[in-house]
């Protein structure tokens, strides 16, 4: 045996390959077969079907302790007694819980008095439920973040009393999982205006005649 196959672990949803190989002192091709068993002493040890490469690629279902070796032979070498690798122990873990934002908030411009709502979408990868904290921060990097109180819904709709910018961020939470932040969006709140861009021109019309005054304008 040249190379014997290395235990590993992998999680629950992933893939692990063994690998081994071996060759044959007179030269001939050596034929691999790969079975699963109960433990290293090789109890209840089982062909899988396919497995007849130097390779055994492995996509786990459910979670546990699992047990493989192969076997070698000499299928055209009759004198050739076959050889069994180690029995490599398979641990497979369910996936650590995580969450994933599906939409995040966006940024925001209205004027004083509108409504100005934030909104983020997420679930949990094993589908726990979320908890959710939203926070009134300083900058991109989350500094003086502070809690918002009562905000611990998915949406936050923020107050636009005044002028002025204001930078927002959500926290999502999960029994067992890693806490994920939005991304931090800004409300941008200000006055309405009204521009301008054509004034009404003088005029010295005939007695009796029309005089249309106009005027051209636009609000932000």
């Amino acid at each position: 045996i040249d190379t014997q196959p290395n235990s590993a672990s992998v999680e629950l949803g992933g893939k692990i390959t063994l690998t081994t190989a071996a060759s044959i002192s007179n030269g001939t091709k050596a034929a691999y077969q790969w079975y699963s068993c109960a433990g290293t002493d090789k109890a209840a040890a089982s062909v899988i079907e396919g497995a007849t490469s130097n390779t055994l690629t492995i996509t786990p279902t459910e979670s546990g302790v699992f047990y493989y070796f192969c076997r070698f032979s000499a299928k055209t070498a009759s004198n050739v007694e076959d050889l069994d690798s180690d029995v490599v122990c398979v641990t497979v873990t369910a996936a650590a819980p995580s969450i994933v934002i599906h939409t995040q908030p966006q940024n925001l411009a209205v004027f004083i008095g509108d409504e100005a709502q934030l909104t983020v979408d997420a679930s949990g990868s094993d589908d726990s439920s979320l908890s959710y904290q939203w926070y009134v921060c300083s900058d991109e990097d989350k500094t003086d973040a502070a809690v918002i109180e009562d905000a611990i819904t998915n949406s936050y709709i923020a107050p636009t009393a005044d002028e002025g910018k204001q930078l927002y961020f959500c926290r999502l939470s999960m029994e067992g999982a890693d806490d994920a932040d939005t991304n931090v969006v800004c409300v941008e709140v200000t006055k309405p205006y009204i521009t301008v861009d054509v004034q009404p021109e003088d005029l010295i019309p005939d007695r009796g005649s029309e005089a249309a005054l106009s005027v051209g304008a636009y609000t932000n």
